[in-house]
């Protein structure tokens, strides 16, 4: 008879302490901005006013979503990310000032859903056409963010707050990371091995082969290997 492979509960890797630690930051940092926004005078100049709506951030959800979407394995990888996500998230903050114009003022929300499928479909196809697939999930979680959680407030001041707040989780995340530094590691991000690789066949106009490449292979063998054990 076979022997029957034993069961282990896999160990806490270092990536799951920053992710938390991110997430905490986040919570810190936005509520003592949100203090300091209430101790600016109360001003009409433009720059109080700018600066004001920087800092007053009351619901840190949003940062912490872009936190954890973005927190990598290696401050190596953060860095490399980081553009991409940034750029995603300007993708998906413009697409969702377009199609909330679009819902909001022409169609006063009549076709909401409608609306939200076809700029998903939308954001993801204008990040495979400018061959960006890394930017898909970040510019995807922004646009669906100003979409579906529009309250009362003016849709397009609302949709600028959700914007910063996405930066303001990047940053930390990235901050996190660079405090809390890792040995270099090889491979690809492990959120990141499957999608661009079918996002540039899709935009390359080939299917990809159902045999995976020898490349994805060795990624595979070393996401799974004890050192870099760091999933969340």
């Amino acid at each position: 008879m076979p022997k029957k492979k034993k069961y282990s509960l896999p160990r806490i890797g270092l990536r799951i302490y920053k992710t938390a630690l991110s997430v905490l930051a986040c919570m810190l940092l936005l509520q003592l901005f949100t203090y300091l926004s209430t101790l600016l005078p109360e001003s009409q100049h433009f720059f109080f006013r700018f600066l004001h709506f920087l800092l007053y951030r009351p619901d840190p959800i949003f940062a912490c979503i872009a936190a954890v979407i973005v927190m990598q394995p290696t401050v190596e990888y953060s860095l490399q990310q980081s553009s991409h996500r940034i750029f995603g998230t300007a993708v998906g903050g413009a697409f969702g000032l377009l199609f909330l114009w679009l819902d909001f003022l022409l169609w006063h929300r009549r076709f909401n859903l409608l609306v939200v499928v076809a700029g998903v479909i939308a954001v993801i196809y204008f990040c495979l056409l400018i061959r960006s697939s890394m930017s898909v999930s970040i510019a995807v979680v922004t646009f669906l963010i100003i979409l579906l959680t529009l309250n009362e407030e003016f849709p397009y001041r609302y949709a600028l707050h959700r914007i910063v707040d996405t930066v303001a989780g990047i940053g930390i995340s990235l901050g996190v990371n660079l405090l809390i530094r890792k040995p270099k590691g090889k491979g690809p991000p492990v959120e990141d091995v499957a999608f661009p690789l079918l996002g540039s066949a899709i935009a390359d106009g080939n299917i990809p082969e159902t045999e995976p490449s020898p490349e994805a292979d060795v990624s595979s063998e070393e996401d799974a290997a004890p050192e870099e054990d760091e999933i969340t």
